[in-house]
């Protein structure tokens, strides 16, 4: 425990759209129902290294994609405080819509959960850079279904490089 290992040290080659991180070690240990030793990394996935636009008569898309070595938790508990191992992400994107005076909303849902909020955040005008906590257990090693969807207002709105930041388990 506690042993450290060289930058660069990543999970299996990736599958096919995805571009994991090269990873820190945050801690070192072994699995005790195998013995197999493992590190806990950061990683990521490039979901969409582009732009998808929604609006005006195609309201939605789902991408799918991978998270390799993600760490799949339980829920947060109902107090609100986070599950024991809980491994929370960071999605990232850029948002655009193509009317600078009127609003538009848009809602990301990942594994059927939405990410921002009931009716989705509102954006308008210049592209803008955001970030989304996405709370612990609802991200999957494999069978992640991210859905864009426009959910009111005016105009398409264009979302690009979509990538998630997450915890991961590196086994060795």
């Amino acid at each position: 425990m506690g042993e450290d290992f060289p930058m660069g040290v990543t999970p299996n080659p990736p599958p096919t759209g995805t571009t994991p991180s090269t990873g820190t070690t945050l801690s070192t240990g072994t699995t005790p129902s195998t013995g197999t030793a493992t590190a806990t990394i950061a990683s990521y996935v490039v979901i969409i290294d582009g732009g998808i636009t929604v609006g005006n008569g195609d309201i939605d898309k789902d991408v799918e994609f991978e998270a390799p070595g993600a760490i799949e938790s339980a829920p947060p508990a109902a107090s609100g405080a986070a599950a024991s191992g809980a491994a929370a992400s960071v999605l990232a994107f850029r948002v655009r819509t193509d009317n600078e005076d009127t609003p538009a909303f848009l809602q990301l849902t990942l594994n059927n959960k939405p990410l921002l909020g009931a009716r989705g955040q509102e954006y308008k005008g210049s592209q803008r850079s955001w970030h989304e906590i996405v709370p612990a257990g609802i991200l999957k090693e494999s069978g992640n279904k991210l859905t864009l969807e426009k959910t009111g207002g005016v105009g398409k709105i264009t979302i690009r490089d979509i990538v998630l930041f997450y915890r991961a388990t590196l086994r060795i």
